[in-house]
């Protein structure tokens, strides 16, 4: 390689001729500065600086002639020349430097993926929950039902970005019925409004001409204009939401900070400051004095499924899915007997049948279409939604009640014959208490517990044969609306 020393200056750079061989190089020295210098090739021209460091000669590229102009090259020169002659090589330290930008691009992909392996919407999380916890169908069911309705907007959200504010707001709103599906109650119609559906059904009457098999009813149900405060369910939803969180900090992410646990705290006042609510247990149940009307209207039920269901209800105190799945290969008729094997504390439970009990059963497996005692029209085959029925027996009747009233009311009659507490619990399938000695010496089988289920049934019989209650007689309001 041929070298020259000129000194290097913008128009000297450009005077120099470019190399006529590809591979063809040479360098020209800087007459004033040295170890700065040119290299001309047959397409570049670009200044440098070659000085040994330590033992090693090093050369450091500075930049392309036609970018770098003589003076700055210079400048450049100096500053570089100087840092070698303090022992540092420039082309080592850029190549230290490239592997610390390299590493540092490494680790925040790394950051990057993980924080995006940790960042799962709810919904991600709430799949991998109930896709990992061993959940009773009812209780994924309800879960999913909680989510569904008063968290629906927060399914696509990261769960790293709902906060302790979030929770807090979300719980009172839930609390305060701002939220979640709207409550209905059953009010009478205008004479004006009677009139007139009156009027529509003969309308449709002649339009058809034939008679429809409709009828006129003196009540409707109206969005409340007060909504009851839905505490139980704001903590049902945020405990519910609590356990999903935490499967993702176990499961996930320890590093996460549970924000509902904001909820947590020594006060258990009933605010909506940011506390759980202390709510009382419902005690609801349907009065001696409003059975006769009940079940009036229960009978005059259309669907005797349905009819039938909720007098099972009544007659046996199971809790409402424990009805609604029992089989027929489950129904001993012979031994007057039949047992659930899905509860809620697992334990199967088996009940004898009153003599009430057993013609109700006996007459619909007359009529069975599946092995369901109580089928229904959806994929599961039983029974799954009484809410229709039971919004018709309100508003004939007036009286407020759910599938768990009607537990609560078995329960209270059967108390109210002095059942010993044994067979009350036995009755109800409620787990004896352990530390109880005595209860380890008593078996209560179901011919033990035969006697108290037909005192209850007779019971209850005799209650509705009274003539308490209210049932609005169609016939009677009509002519009284005419």
């Amino acid at each position: 390689m041929k070298t020259d020393k000129i000194k290097l200056t913008k128009t000297a750079v450009e005077r120099l001729p470019l190399a006529s061989g590809p591979n063809e190089r040479k360098d020209y020295y800087d007459s004033e500065l040295p170890n700065f210098g040119v290299r001309v090739s047959g397409s570049s021209k670009k200044y440098f600086v070659m000085k040994y460091v330590g033992a090693k000669r090093v050369r450091v590229t500075l930049g392309d002639s036609r970018i770098l102009t003589a003076e700055k090259a210079r400048e450049k020169a100096l500053i570089t020349l100087g840092g070698m002659a303090e022992g540092v090589d420039p082309n080592e330290a850029a190549r230290e430097q490239l592997r610390q930008e390299e590493a540092a691009k490494s680790k925040r992909k790394r950051q990057e993926a993980e924080e995006k392996a940790l960042a799962l919407t709810l919904q991600e999380v709430v799949d991998a929950y109930l896709g990992a916890i061993k959940l009773k169908p009812r209780t994924t069911t309800t879960y999913q039902a909680l989510i569904r309705l008063y968290l629906q907007d927060w399914l696509a959200v990261s769960v790293t970005e709902i906060t302790p504010d979030m929770i807090k707001a979300r719980h009172a709103e839930i609390a305060t019925g701002e939220r979640g599906r709207p409550r209905f109650i059953t009010v009478p119609k205008t004479p004006e409004e009677i009139e007139g559906e009156r009027a529509a059904l003969a309308d449709r009457t002649r339009t058809r001409g034939q008679h429809i098999n409709e009828r006129t009813t003196l009540t409707k149900r109206i969005p409340d204009p007060e909504p009851k405060p839905r505490e139980a369910a704001a903590d049902n939803c945020m405990r519910t939401l609590g356990a999903v969180l935490e499967f993702y900090k176990e499961e996930k992410n320890p590093a996460y900070a549970n924000p509902v646990r904001t909820l947590s705290g020594k006060s258990r006042r009933k605010t909506i400051t940011g506390k759980w609510f202390k709510v009382d247990r419902r005690k609801t149940l349907i009065v001696s004095s409003d059975l006769p009307a009940w079940h009036k209207a229960v009978m005059a039920l259309e669907n005797d499924t349905m009819r039938d269901y909720l007098l099972f209800l009544m007659f046996t105190g199971l809790r409402r899915n424990e009805a609604a799945r029992l089989v027929w290969k489950l129904v001993d008729f012979r031994e007057q007997t039949f047992t659930v094997t899905d509860t809620k504390n697992g334990t199967p439970h088996t009940l004898p049948l009153s003599d009430y009990l057993f013609d109700l059963l006996q007459r619909r497996k007359g009529n069975a279409v599946n092995e369901y005692v109580f089928p229904g029209e959806g994929k599961t085959g039983y029974l799954q939604e009484p809410r229709k029925a039971i919004n018709e027996v309100k508003d004939t009747t007036g009286i407020e009640f759910s599938c768990h009233d009607l537990r609560r009311t078995f329960a209270t009659q059967a108390e109210s014959l002095e059942l010993s507490q044994y067979a009350l619990k036995s009755l109800l399938n409620h787990k004896q208490d352990k530390r109880d000695v005595t209860n380890g010496y008593i078996d209560l089988n179901e011919d033990r517990l035969r006697e108290p289920m037909q005192r209850i049934t007779d019971k209850l019989l005799a209650r509705i044969g009274t003539q308490h209650g209210q049932l609005i007689d169609f016939t009677t309001a009509k002519k009284k609306a005419a």
